[in-house]
């Protein structure tokens, strides 16, 4: 004699997984989480570094075009930079003079004279999941030259 078992009964049972997926999902999980806000901090870091670059860029090209004006430099880097978050200011620097730092700031330069600003800001990270610098920083030097 033979059993027939009705087709409700059989619909119902499981595969022989017993839950093979989940225990992926959940050694995968982390692995993938500090991938992707890696990703995510690291694209905030090297934005915020390329925005503090194109800000000392005007402000340093602006104190060679204006050599007597070296606090309006400084001005132009602060409001090129939209980098700073609210409560940290970016630092700078201008120095006159070889790459050395030796030298004043002073209206009457001789020619040949390098120009260094730097700048540098705090840098809070996005998601905070992996480490990345806490400053945001760059210097560039520019020489003057003789105008005919």
């Amino acid at each position: 004699m033979r059993v027939v078992i009705p087709a409700r009964i059989t619909a119902g049972r499981r595969s022989g997984c017993h839950g093979g997926a989940a225990i992926e999902f959940a050694l995968i999980l982390p692995l993938f989480l500090t991938v992707v806000f890696g990703i995510i901090d690291y694209g905030w870091y090297f934005y915020q570094r390329y925005a503090l670059v194109a800000a000392v860029r005007d402000g340093v090209r602006y104190g060679v075009t204006f050599p007597s004006a070296t606090a309006a430099a400084q001005a132009k880097l602060q409001a090129s930079a939209d980098v700073s978050a609210p409560g940290s200011p970016i630092t700078t620097a201008i120095t006159w003079g070889p790459v050395g730092g030796t030298g004043t700031v002073s209206a009457d330069l001789a020619p040949n004279k390098f120009l260094t600003l730097s700048a540098s800001t705090p840098f809070k990270p996005l998601v905070g999941f992996v480490p990345v610098p806490a400053l945001v920083q760059y210097t560039m030097v520019m020489l003057l030259e003789n105008q005919p």
